[in-house]
Order: structure tokens, then sequence, then C-alpha cells
């Protein structure tokens, strides 16, 4: 029996992750230089051809990688930001931030990596000039909704707090008090209920 256009898309959804996931396990464990589509052909249990039916080149799989994983963060505040009360809005997002940088360490580690490849800086100052601007515009509002004075600093802030964690938390996770500094900033926000 023939294959359906849905199924064919959902084949290549498939071969797409695995060659990304691959790529990601490699690239953490290698460097990005270090590993070659050789490689990560043989990882994901695949032709290095049929690699190049996805991907041009390696950048590109990067890209996706950093995009994707971005893109989840994103969709994720967009969707608390709908949320009537400011309050519990805010106190999502950093609840669920906290929980997707602690199941997402391999990621933030490879990230930070890349994001410091000079040849690759184009690709993820694009992608975080993207994302941080649509970031920063629900944090704002979200400030504002909240009623404090000097909001768009105040995102930049709590914006600034995120990175800071993620990056000690993606390489010193084992000392790295996470749980305490989450809690220190629900309650460091509650301040702002009257």
């Amino acid at each position: 029996m023939p294959r359906t256009k849905e199924q064919f898309a959902e084949m290549r959804e498939k071969t797409k992750e695995l060659i990304t996931r691959a790529s990601m396990k490699l690239f953490a464990e290698n460097s990005y230089h270090g590993t070659s589509i050789t490689q990560i052909a043989k990882e994901a249990g695949i032709s290095k051809g049929l690699i190049y039916n996805y991907f041009d080149k390696k950048e590109e799989i990067v890209e996706v990688i950093i995009k994707e994983a971005f893109g989840e963060f994103e969709k994720m505040f967009a969707e608390q930001m709908k949320m009537e009360d400011p309050f519990e809005a805010l106190g999502l997002i950093i609840e669920s931030s906290f929980k997707m940088v602690k199941s997402q360490t391999e990621f933030y580690k490879l990230f930070i990596m890349i994001s410091l490849q000079k040849d690759l800086q184009e690709i993820t100052m694009r992608i975080m000039t993207d994302f941080y601007g649509n970031v920063y515009s629900y944090f704002e509002e979200l400030f504002k909704r909240i009623g404090v004075e000097n909001y768009v600093l105040e995102a930049r802030i709590f914006g600034a707090t995120f990175d800071g964690v993620f990056l000690n938390y993606s390489f010193f996770s084992q000392e790295f008090p996470i749980d305490d500094i989450k809690n220190y900033l629900l309650k460091k926000y509650d301040v702002y209920k009257k």
C-alpha cells in the first residue's frame, strides 16, 4: 500500500529529529568542529547522503537545533502571557523556565559553546536577537501589568537573571543551588502584590 503525504511528512520529520538529536549528542561530546557529517550519520544510523537530503551543511543542523529549543521557550512564554493574573503568569514563567533548564542542560551547555565559536556567531546572534526581542516584549508587558514603575529595566534584569542562572547551572549543576534561586525569585516578585 503506498504511503500518504502525511506519512511521508511524518517520516521526514522523524528522520530530521534523528539527525538533530545525534548531532546534538556528538557536538556536546566532541565539539562542533570535532564532529563530522560521517560521524553524525553513523550515530543516527543512516547514510551520509540521507543527511544531505535534509541539510546542505553542518551549520544548518546547528541552526535548527537552536531555533527549535528557543522556539519552545518562546511558545511557553507566549502561552503564559495569556493568563489573566500577571502574578500567576510570572510564577509559572519562573517555575517552567527552571524546570526546562534542568531537563535541557545538555542543550544549554552546547549552546554556550557554539555561541562562542566565531564562525557560528552570526547564526546564534540572529536567533538570539529575534528570541530576545520577543521575550523582552513579553516580560515588559508582564511587569507593566504588575505595576512595576520601570518595567522595561525590570524585564532586562529578569531576563539577564535567567541567563546567568542557566549559564551557571549548565556548567556547575552539582554545586549550583538552582532550587534555592528559583524560590528566591518567586519570593522576590511576591513583594509587588498589593
